[in-house]
């Protein structure tokens, strides 16, 4: 028997196995959608067991692969899982190339051919995946086993004692420079996604947080934005506050999103909700001219918008457990994979005997 638990805010399913051992497994928004889960597989175990099918000799990879996604298609995101989904479809590539296609037959050695294959093949950007991307597709395909095992579809997890590549980890992550920053402004003026990045590099929130936006996520009196929990990563309300330059921006887009009736603060140039794929490409062309003003683009993302917030708000004297509240971290661990502190910054420092 299944019951229910609220853990958090996440819903968590515990049941016994049939030896008794005591399992749970969590992730789910709500308590539905663990229920459903459950029900479906309670009915695959029994369409299998009706057809006679030893799991731990029959099971393909996937059939185990399907059952994991239609668990994680409820426990996810929708960004996550699509992100998960095709890590887990460029391992089962490499398996059908060779000819992998029962679970008894996979071996830890299996992942590190998985390895050497992976790093012959190119990428959409002209080059090999990076040891980060790779681990990536080793994550998602041991979670696909550990969920096998842990629902007693197979007898051990061939991947269990796999461990990822070793990356060395980089002294700190890229960030601009004010001069940057003033540059990219001046060379975004014309462009359609000019307020976006003003937007962005003044508040640290996330692209996806900012495409969403809504008029009512806007709160012009008290000065602030929402960022509500179904659209935040961490799945957390939090409140970033506005500058006095974001405040001014905050009032014409709301006016000019009420004049439109819409919802949605940011928009395209005909009015529709952004697509994030053509924000980062329009982002990229002008890093490209500023580069030819003497810009360091490289490691440069939309991403870096938010580092170079976060980095900048730390050295000009805000308290950090102030930052982490503004852009969601839960941990310094976390935050501090975003923190640069610049050689200038490092260099001044006061007497203090």
């Amino acid at each position: 028997m299944v019951h229910y638990r609220k853990d958090r805010k996440c819903w968590v399913a515990c049941w016994q196995d049939s030896k008794e051992n005591r399992r749970k497994k969590s992730g789910f928004d709500s308590k539905k959608n663990a229920e459903i889960y459950e029900a479906r597989q309670k009915i695959l175990t029994e369409n299998n067991l009706a057809r006679g099918v030893d799991y731990d000799i029959d099971i393909t990879v996937e059939e185990i692969v399907a059952r994991y996604l239609e668990k994680a298609k409820y426990s996810m995101k929708t960004r996550s899982f699509e992100v998960e989904k095709q890590c887990i479809e460029k391992v089962l590539e490499y398996f059908s190339e060779e000819s992998l296609t029962l679970c008894r037959y996979l071996k830890s050695s299996h992942l590190q051919g998985f390895i050497m294959w992976r790093k012959e093949t190119i990428t959409p950007r002209g080059s090999p995946p990076s040891d980060i991307t790779i681990n990536k597709n080793i994550a998602s395909i041991k979670r696909v086993f550990k969920y096998g095992k842990d629902y007693n579809l197979i007898p051990n997890n061939p991947f269990k004692s796999f461990k990822a590549i070793r990356v060395d980890k980089e002294d700190a992550p890229r960030i601009l420079t004010k001069e940057d920053v003033k540059i990219i402004e001046e060379l975004a003026i014309d462009s359609v996604v000019k307020n976006e990045l003003f937007f962005l590099v003044r508040t640290g929130m996330r692209a996806s947080e900012m495409i969403n936006l809504e008029v009512g996520d806007c709160d012009i009196e008290k000065k602030k934005i929402i960022v509500r929990s179904y659209k935040a990563k961490s799945r957390r309300t939090r409140f970033v506050p506005m500058t006095k330059s974001i405040l001014e921006l905050m009032k014409t887009l709301v006016v000019r999103a009420n004049d439109e009736k819409r919802k949605l603060v940011f928009v395209n140039s005909k009015g529709r909700k952004h697509n994030l794929r053509n924000v980062l490409r329009r982002f990229q062309t002008i890093l490209r001219k500023a580069e030819g003003k003497g810009v360091n683009i490289d490691g440069v993302s939309i991403h870096t918008l938010r580092k170079t917030y976060i980095s900048h708000m730390i050295m000009s004297g805000e308290d950090p457990a102030k930052v982490m509240k503004i852009v969601g971290h839960e941990s310094w661990s976390t935050m501090k994979k975003y923190l640069y502190l610049t050689e200038n910054y490092l260099n001044d420092i006061p007497e203090i005997f």
